[in-house]
């Protein structure tokens, strides 16, 4: 008998998805039903403009089948112990900004207060079952996730550490939650989806945050810690919803001058995006994507907090963050009124000393290779850029 095309193997359909899920778990409860619209979009955009490879389509329906897997396994944890929905959020802190500002040196540094709770990349692969503080860095999903996902990553894109390290047992973009909504601005970022993109604007975002708060409970239940320390470039298109979900949020924006950021971001995007397409894109073609992609988050952005409390909101500078890392940090836990102890200082020094900057090699990108200048950077941006400015702003809030 002939083996079929590796790719006729590969399934990409609702119903496909979803009974493959359903026999991988032996659970049937997907919880509430709206993640069927995502799903299918998200399907339709990939097989209209994705270009998806073969490994590129089986990368999409590995990606599926978890985020469903994912729903399967909450929705049964919040069935058996609904006390899971009581576990406190108090006080969270969402680190928002434009991809390539300083966020994840901020994130990191801020994991390593002794008090606080930032999600690890592996329970935010899979939060069910809850992770357990006891088991929180020894759970058999530690080595699952380097096993499928991490070294591959590294082995199919050797230059992803100096752009981003990726570790299974490090805090990471809590996005991941989020596309277990089939909600999420960023899934975007891995796969060529221009119109889910454009679909995920069009949203109340207040539902996708909702479940995004529950598996933030069920990862709390058994491994608690405050505040939680929370970093998404998406966040920036959801700050409204954040705001409602989670009213008490304290908000920490970091600003790099955006023409450094874009040409960061450039190159790594155009990177991931070509790792599962069919025929790679033209790297000229990024820097136009890039700028109509994120102008529309950062103008939402500024509408949001011209309407909210401004005490909610802190403005770090990226210069400041490099240069002053802690001295940053103690500016902005006296902001919020945080508390931060001898001993996670001690941590964070020590966290500074054993990864200092381009530890993986350094990162190197012009504007000029992605097909924009920097004058259509600074017009795409003018409003950020005159509102927020970019020299030495000691961790500067707005009048």
């Amino acid at each position: 008998m002939t083996t079929p095309p590796e790719d006729s193997r590969v399934q990409l359909t609702e119903s496909a998805l979803l009974e493959l899920a359903e026999q991988e778990t032996g659970l049937r409860n997907f919880g509430e039903e709206d993640f069927r619209t995502g799903l299918r979009i998200l399907l339709e955009s990939a097989q209209r403009e994705a270009n998806l490879s073969v490994i590129g389509k089986q990368t999409l329906q590995q990606d599926c089948l978890r985020w469903l897997t994912n729903r399967l396994k909450i929705e049964d944890d919040l069935t058996r112990y609904p006390e899971i929905l009581t576990t406190p959020l108090r006080r969270p802190l969402f680190i928002v900004c434009l991809p390539r500002t300083g966020s994840t040196l901020l994130h990191r540094l801020l994991s390593q207060d002794e008090q606080a709770r930032a999600p690890l990349f592996w329970e935010l692969w899979r939060p069910a079952p809850p992770p357990r503080t006891e088991t929180r860095l020894s759970d058999p999903r530690i080595a699952q996730l380097e096993e499928e996902h991490v070294r591959s990553i590294q082995r199919l894109f050797p230059d992803v550490l100096s752009m981003h390290a990726v570790e299974a047992s490090a805090p990471e973009e809590c996005f991941f939650l989020l596309q277990n909504s089939f909600v999420s601005y960023s899934t975007s970022f891995f796969y060529d989806i221009p119109s889910y993109q454009e679909w995920v604007r069009t949203l109340d975002l207040v539902p996708s945050y909702r479940y995004y708060k529950k598996q933030l409970q069920l990862l709390s239940w058994q491994c608690f810690g405050e505040p939680w320390i929370l970093k998404n470039p998406e966040h920036l298109l959801s700050l409204e919803a954040i705001l409602q979900v989670f009213p008490d949020a304290a908000i920490v924006q970091v600003h790099r001058d955006p023409k450094v950021a874009v040409a960061s971001l450039c190159s790594l995007q155009h990177s991931v995006l070509n790792l599962w397409r069919e025929s790679p894109l033209p790297p000229e073609s990024i820097g136009e994507r890039i700028l109509h992609k994120w102008q529309f988050p950062v103008t939402r952005s500024m509408q949001v907090r011209a309407q909210a409390n401004e005490r909610q909101f802190y403005d770090l500078d990226y210069s400041d963050l490099v240069t002053d890392p802690i001295g940053s940090i103690r500016r902005l836990y006296g902001y919020f009124g945080y508390e931060l102890t001898t001993g996670s200082v001690s941590r964070m020094q020590s966290w500074l000393t054993n990864n200092p900057q381009h530890k993986h090699g350094k990162h190197d990108y012009t504007l000029e290779t992605y097909g924009v200048t920097p004058d259509q950077v600074d017009d795409a941006f003018a409003d950020y850029v005159k509102a927020f400015g970019f020299q030495g702003q000691q961790g500067r809030k707005r009048s």
